[in-house]
């Protein structure tokens, strides 16, 4: 495929690779300002600032009318399509909002899990138009329930891997972990974020893997980038997951969950570090990409 082809099929129209550009020119500058500020940790107040204004440039970027040739077979460029993107764009800036600017992490992790719903029912419509599923035998709450049971599971094997690694006569541990759970609210917090955590975790994972599936058999570029951006997202919320663990481990006074861990605390504290630059260095080319995929899909 040429350089020119590739033009033509993600911009459909002179005008609308200009709104194109523009687009990836402010959220260039606004990447570079926020990453130069986390790595030298000058200016830190606005860092969270200038990451909120490039997830809210998604939002109005997604908002913006876009043309395209009629005779061009594009089987979907509609309004349910772009509108579920949108949506899903709102909660996004919802929730980054939680994360930024407030610790209530737990509606943070609410909103990102009707995000990949919304994800979700898009992609059973790219599903629909491909031709991957009969839609009398599976329909959006099949894969709701599927990301549940799947969520469920790797609760239970994490559970399983958490008390085998217990450096004490098991019962007794799980006797003081149990009752420093009931007496430490933090605790208790942190167990309802690994809950709603591992449901939208699955979720992504899985929608992303649909939409590689799409990708190879859809010609059009805009899937493809979506399934890039779920990938990058991933790899946004991997960090995310390592930090939160590092940070949690560094504040923890508790001497149970302190002594499973097998990795010494200046190691600890590098992962800290790393995860805090790499979530962002992810999440934004993700949230770009995912809203570049705004002009649907063709397929063969």
């Amino acid at each position: 495929m040429t350089r020119s082809n590739i033009r033509q099929r993600l911009y459909k129209e002179p005008n609308q690779s200009k709104e194109v550009f523009i687009f990836l020119a402010i959220e260039s500058i606004l990447y570079t300002i926020f990453m130069l500020i986390d790595i030298t940790s000058l200016y830190v107040g606005m860092s969270n600032v200038i990451k909120y204004c490039s997830i809210l440039i998604c939002f109005l970027f997604v908002l913006l009318p876009y043309r395209t040739k009629q005779k061009e077979p594009i089987s979907i460029n509609n309004s349910l399509d772009i509108n579920l993107l949108r949506l899903a764009i709102l909660f996004t800036l919802i929730s980054d909002y939680f994360l930024l600017f407030t610790t209530n992490y737990v509606y943070g992790l609410i909103t990102f899990i009707v995000v990949q719903s919304l994800y979700l029912i898009r992609i059973y419509s790219w599903k629909l138009k491909c031709n991957f599923i009969n839609p009398h035998k599976a329909s959006p709450f099949f894969y709701i329930c599927r990301n549940l049971i799947v969520s469920s599971i790797v609760l239970i094997l994490l559970s399983i891997i958490l008390i085998s690694n217990l450096p004490y006569d098991l019962k007794a541990a799980i006797g003081q972990v149990s009752k420093g759970i009931k007496e430490d609210k933090e605790i208790q917090a942190n167990i309802s974020l690994i809950i709603l955590g591992a449901y939208y975790f699955v979720s992504l994972l899985l929608n992303a893997l649909d939409a590689i599936r799409i990708s190879k058999k859809s010609d059009t570029l805009q899937v493809r980038i979506f399934a890039i951006g779920l990938v990058l997202f991933i790899l946004c919320d991997i960090n995310v997951a390592l930090f939160n663990i590092a940070r949690f481990y560094l504040s923890s006074s508790n001497d149970i969950l302190l002594g499973m861990s097998r990795i010494s605390h200046d190691n600890i504290n590098v992962i800290y570090q790393l995860s805090f630059l790499a979530m962002w260095f992810f999440y934004l080319p993700s949230q770009v990409l995912i809203s570049l995929s705004r002009n649907g899909i063709r397929h063969n």
